[in-house]
C-alpha cells in the first residue's frame, strides 16, 4: 500500500481535491475500509482486485478510481501520523505552551525511499523529538520488530536550566536498527526500546506497531513524560528504567 501511495503522489495532478478527510478519527489509525470510499457497491471486489494488482507490481495499469482510493488512505494515513506526533510533542510540554509559542515546532512531512513518512520537531529546547512511520514494513533488522512499525526518538540534556540548546536528532542511518551498537535495549512482542550509550545527550528510542497506539494512548503519552523526566532530572541516565517504562506501555504484560 505504501507502494501505491507513493506512485498516486508522483502521478496525481492536485491530489488534496481528492482527499476526503470525514472518515478520519484523530486517534485511531486509517482502516482498510477507507479505501473502498472511491468504490460502489462492488467494493470487496475492487479493492480485492487493487491489492492483487500491488503483489503482482502493475502500478502502472491502475485506473483514476484506484488512484483515488489509494489517495484518500494516504491522506488519512498522514492525518494520523501528524496528529499522534502532535500529542506526544503536547504531552512533553505538559500544557505549559501554547502551540503556536512553543519553542519546538513540528516540520513539513518527508517522504523516505521505501515508502517510510518522516516528522520531526526543530528548535532550540533542552528537548527534541522526530517519529517514522514504516507502513511497508521497509525496515527489516533483527534488533527491532517486524512489520509496520512507527519508530521514536527523543533526545534530551541533562539539565532544564540555562540557555536552551539546539539538539541534534540521530539521522535514520544512526538508529538502532541500523546501528545497534550505540544503543542498549530489549525487544518485546510487539515493541523495542533502546538507550544510547550517549553521555553528553541522552538519547531513546521506541518501536512499537502501529495498533499500540489505538490500545496503550494514554500509557504511551504518560511514559514519554517520565522519561523525558527521568532523561532531565537524574544525574544518572537510567537506561534501563526508561526503556521499561515504554516497552510496558505498549505491552503492559512484558516481563524485563
Amino acid at each position: 500500500m505504501g507502494r501505491i501511495a507513493l506512485y498516486y503522489r508522483s502521478t496525481v495532478k492536485h491530489p488534496d481535491e481528492h482527499i476526503e478527510r470525514e472518515y478520519r478519527a484523530r486517534t485511531t489509525f486509517p482502516a482498510l475500509a477507507s479505501v473502498t470510499q472511491a468504490y460502489g457497491g462492488d467494493a470487496d471486489l475492487r479493492v480485492s482486485r487493487l491489492l492483487e494488482t500491488l503483489e503482482e507490481e502493475k502500478i502502472s495499469s491502475m485506473k483514476n478510481v484506484d488512484l483515488q482510493a489509494c489517495g484518500n488512505l494516504l491522506a488519512g494515513v498522514q492525518g494520523w501520523f501528524g496528529d499522534i506526533f502532535d500529542e506526544v510533542l503536547a504531552a512533553l510540554y505538559e500544557g505549559e505552551e501554547d502551540s503556536s509559542e512553543r519553542p519546538l515546532q513540528k516540520m513539513p512531512l518527508v517522504f523516505l525511499i521505501g515508502g517510510i513518512l518522516h516528522l520531526r520537531a526543530a528548535g532550540k529546547e533542552h528537548f527534541c523529538i522526530q517519529a517514522y512511520l514504516d507502513l511497508n514494513g521497509a525496515i527489516r533488522s533483527e534488533h527491532v520488530i517486524s512489520g509496520p512499525k512507527v519508530i521514536w526518538e527523543l533526545v534530551a540534556s541533562t539539565t532544564t536550566k540555562g540557555k536552551k540548546p539546539e539538539l541534534q536528532l540521530s539521522t535514520f542511518e544512526q538508529l538502532p536498527h541500523a546501528l545497534p551498537q550505540v544503543w542498549e535495549g530489549e525487544v518485546a512482542a510487539g515493541a523495542a526500546a533502546f538507550a544510547s550509550t550517549d553521555e553528553k545527550y541522552r538519547f531513546v528510542a521506541l518501536y512499537h506497531h502501529p495498533a499500540a497506539w489505538e490500545t496503550g494512548r494514554a500509557a504511551l503519552l504518560e511514559a514519554w513524560k517520565a522519561v523525558k523526566t527521568k532523561m532531565q532530572e537524574l544525574s544518572t541516565f537510567q537506561r534501563k528504567s526508561c526503556r521499561d517504562a515504554l516497552i510496558q506501555a505498549v505491552e503492559p504484560e512484558a516481563v524485563l
